[in-house]
C-alpha cells in the first residue's frame, strides 16, 4: 500500500514537472515566486547572522522579520496562500473535482485565519472562559490556540476525505502532493517559531 502511495506521488509530481517544462508562463511564474521566496528568507537571515557575527551592527528591519505580525514577509506568504486558495477555486470551476474545492476551501481558511488572527483570538476567549490549563512550556492561551485550530481543522478535514474517497486516483495523487505541501507550510513556521522563542 506504501509503495501503492508512493508511485502516485511520483506520478503527480511527474505530471507537475512536465507542466513546469512545457508551460513557460507556469515555468515563469514559478521561479517568480520561489525567487522571491529565497529573497523573502535569505535576506532577514543574512542581515541577522552578520550582526550575530560582529560583522554589521545593523539590526534587521521589525518590517522583515519573519516571525513578526505584520511583516513584510508575513504579508507576502498571506498573498501566496490566497492565490493558492483562487487558482485551486478556479481549477474545481473547470473540472468540477471536489478535490481542488476542498483544498481551496482549506488555503482560504489559512489566508483569513492569518489576516484576521481567529485562532489566536479564539485561543484568548477558551483561554479566558474556561480557565484553561497550560500545557507544559505553553501559555493557557496557546493552549487555545491549539483547541481553536483543531476544532477548524476537523471541520476542513471531512470535506478533505469526501473528496479523497470521490476522487479518482490521479486527483488523490494531486492531492496527496497538496497535502505534502500544506504539512511544510504549517511546519515551518511552526519549528521557526520554536527555534527563536
Amino acid at each position: 500500500m506504501l509503495g501503492h502511495a508512493l508511485s502516485s506521488l511520483e506520478s503527480a509530481f511527474g505530471e507537475i514537472r512536465a507542466m513546469y517544462r512545457n508551460d513557460r508562463l507556469s515555468r515563469v511564474f514559478a521561479l517568480i515566486l520561489i525567487c522571491l521566496n529565497i529573497f523573502v528568507i535569505t535576506v532577514p537571515f543574512a542581515i541577522e547572522a552578520l550582526r550575530s557575527a560582529g560583522i554589521s551592527r545593523y539590526d534587521l528591519p521589525a518590517r522583515l522579520n519573519i516571525s513578526r505580525d505584520g511583516s513584510l514577509p508575513e504579508m507576502f506568504n498571506y498573498g501566496q496562500a490566497a492565490l493558492c486558495a483562487l487558482f485551486l477555486f478556479g481549477i474545481w470551476l473547470r473540472t468540477r473535482e471536489l478535490m481542488f474545492l476542498a483544498w481551496s476551501l482549506i488555503f482560504g481558511f489559512v489566508t483569513l485565519d492569518d489576516a484576521a488572527r481567529f485562532h489566536e483570538r479564539g485561543g484568548l476567549l477558551l483561554a479566558a472562559t474556561f480557565d484553561l490549563v497550560s500545557l507544559p512550556g505553553m501559555r493557557a492561551r496557546d493552549t487555545g490556540e491549539i483547541i481553536t485550530w483543531s476544532v477548524v481543522a476537523l471541520g476542513l478535514l471531512a470535506p478533505l476525505l469526501w473528496s479523497f474517497w470521490q476522487s479518482r486516483p490521479r486527483q488523490q495523487a494531486l492531492g496527496s502532493v497538496f497535502l505534502l505541501l500544506f504539512a511544510c507550510l504549517v511546519g515551518l513556521p511552526w519549528r521557526l517559531t520554536c527555534c527563536t522563542s
